[in-house]
């Protein structure tokens, strides 16, 4: 949910088997208008993976930390569902984070933008979150980057590589803890589901 109360649109949400098989495809939703979202998949146990990026043409992303569920940041720590044949799932609301957005140019030492470089973000335990190129000009925006801190890695083949930690605070928020929203919902009208 939003600060208003309401769901958020467009976040994805994927399912996967545990443990994970290459072979077999991983189910996707993507939350409706209202938060809501419903997966049907086999009957065995899942990972669920929540991210703000839906990778789709002209869908924005939602600006929240990426997460395994529940409220973890990777796959070998995330809780696993279990869907038994004819049962429903109801996993009640599903809390993300805000992110912080990551802005800037990179520049060579004589102040020419590096085009085409690589940016990363990764949280401080070194798990990466959010990557892009830099653009023409040398600019890049990251999003979905933890609140609170992060490192961002800059790279281009033939330049040194550049590590810098952020300490990332909210700019209205520059007091409080990082902030988190209720962004999915599963309920009874539209829950995980087995095939």
């Amino acid at each position: 949910m939003d600060g208003n109360g309401d769901g958020l649109a467009q976040v994805q949400i994927r399912a996967g088997t545990v443990p994970y098989d290459h072979n077999v495809s991983f189910m996707i939703a993507t939350s409706d208008a209202g938060g809501y979202f419903s997966l049907a998949t086999t009957p065995e146990a899942h990972e669920l993976y929540f991210a703000g990026g839906t990778n789709l043409n002209n869908v924005p992303d939602v600006n929240v930390v990426d997460e395994y569920y529940s409220n973890k940041t990777t796959s070998g720590q995330a809780d696993h569902v279990t869907v038994v044949e004819g049962e429903t799932v109801n996993l009640g609301d599903v809390t993300l984070d805000v992110g912080a957005i990551v802005a800037g140019q990179v520049t060579k030492q004589s102040g020419t933008p590096l085009s085409f470089g690589s940016v990363q973000s990764c949280d401080l335990a070194g798990n990466s979150r959010d990557s892009t190129f830099t653009d023409v000009n040398g600019s890049d925006t990251l999003m979905r980057i933890p609140i609170g801190g992060a490192k961002i890695r800059f790279s281009k083949s033939n330049h040194a590589l550049e590590e810098r930690a952020e300490g990332l605070v909210p700019e209205a928020d520059r007091r409080d803890p990082a902030p988190r929203s209720k962004i999915c919902r599963s309920q009874s009208r539209c829950p995980l589901v087995s095939c």
